[in-house]
């Protein structure tokens, strides 16, 4: 997918890794015990796939957004968690990311953009290199 730019700032489709947590009151669905009280992880996993094969984003919180929506939207979710990351993002890392939690009655956009409840970017896995205890001069 493309979403922003790779290490060396180039703009080309590169791994997205997507988690997604949904949440919602499962009472009814336990009370009926019908499957159609309940939410289809599969329906979430190719509504997921499929934003993430048809869209190229400018920024990893646009592919974060847009991720969120299908939660929001599509999979009827009354609130939802969203983990993006981008493997390829950082030279001295193993990833890039952003985590999303947003709620429906946020999903009013402006201006294209949902409303902000809770964002965080995040980088995993950062390595700097460092020489500790080296005495140049030998004494």
């Amino acid at each position: 997918m493309q979403a922003g730019v790779d290490a060396w700032g180039r703009s080309v489709p590169q791994p997205l890794h997507i988690d997604a947590h949904i949440f919602t009151d499962v009472a009814r669905a336990g009370q009926s015990d019908h499957i159609q009280h309940t939410h289809n992880y599969g329906t979430l996993y190719r509504a997921l796939e499929r934003f993430a094969t048809e869209n190229a984003c400018s920024s990893m919180i646009h592919a974060a957004e847009g991720c969120m929506q299908v939660c929001l939207e599509e999979c009827h979710a009354p609130y939802a968690e969203v983990h993006v990351r981008l493997p390829r993002a950082l030279l001295h890392a193993d990833a890039a990311g952003i985590s999303l939690v947003r709620s429906a009655r946020d999903a009013a956009t402006t201006h294209g953009m949902m409303q902000l409840e809770h964002g965080m970017l995040r980088i995993h896995g950062l390595r700097v290199d460092a020489i500790l205890g080296v005495n140049p001069w030998g004494t």
